[in-house]
């Protein structure tokens, strides 16, 4: 019996020193592949803020559109046709065909890629100005209408440049990556109902025309930012 406890007691500490030795083998491979993985992992692409801003800036411009065709389309409306009911009819069909939209956009981005979605996007924006002012420059409530439904494809696209930035940003920034482009959208709520006040009756005869044509410009701008975006993104992947 004083044998069997001698062994026992000679037996435990080089078992539990053998469990020891395997445990701290584990943990030596497991850092070693950390290391490895990390020099693996290419280095975070240099002056990634910048499509940041720039797309920041086009999410403010989106939603200045927005902010001012919610502060003055349905007025536009109103002055063409004498039924209440009718005249929120243009924000109703923008809102919905953003919605509706968003079902097809990515397909779109699938098969044009992200950045000619981007501008394809700001492209029927513009046509929806366009076609907007001639219904009110003719006064009719249809051809306002088929404006708004440009406008809202337009939108539909600015709602995915959040997602848009992730290309050009290493992972770990990406949560503040899509918190400063989504804070463009402040600058937007300011920004629209403002030149919308302001421009209105700036054209004679053509009730909220100077807000249309206002519109039509920012997002001509919006359309150039765009192409400025996908310059720099193509800088930091090439060049960089």
């Amino acid at each position: 019996m004083e044998h069997r406890n001698a062994l026992r007691l000679t037996t435990r500490p080089s078992h539990s020193a053998s469990v020891r030795s395997r445990r701290d083998a584990s943990s030596n491979r497991r850092q070693e592949s950390m290391l490895a993985a990390d020099a693996a992992t290419p280095p975070p692409p240099k002056g990634w803020w910048l499509p940041v801003l720039t797309l920041s800036a086009c999410w403010a411009l989106a939603f200045a559109v927005l902010t001012s065709g919610a502060a003055s389309v349905n007025l536009a409306g109103a002055a063409l046709t004498d039924t209440s009911a009718l005249s929120s009819f243009p924000l109703a069909f923008i809102s919905f065909t953003s919605g509706i939209y968003n079902l097809v956009l990515p397909i779109e981005i699938r098969t044009l890629g992200r950045y000619r979605t981007y501008l394809l996007g700001a492209c029927v924006g513009v046509l929806g100005c366009i076609v907007s002012w001639a219904g009110m420059l003719v006064g009719s409530l249809a051809v306002l209408l088929t404006g708004a439904v440009f406008i809202g494809v337009g939108l539909s696209h600015s709602q995915n440049y959040r997602f848009g930035v992730l290309l050009c940003v290493p992972e770990a920034q990406h949560p503040v990556a899509i918190s400063w482009v989504l804070a463009g959208g402040v600058v937007g709520a300011v920004l629209g109902p403002e030149y919308s006040k302001h421009t209105r009756f700036v054209i004679e005869g053509v009730p909220y025309g100077g807000t249309v044509a206002s519109t039509r410009l920012l997002l001509r701008i919006l359309l150039h930012l765009h192409i400025l975006y996908s310059y720099i993104c193509t800088c930091i992947y090439v060049y960089i």
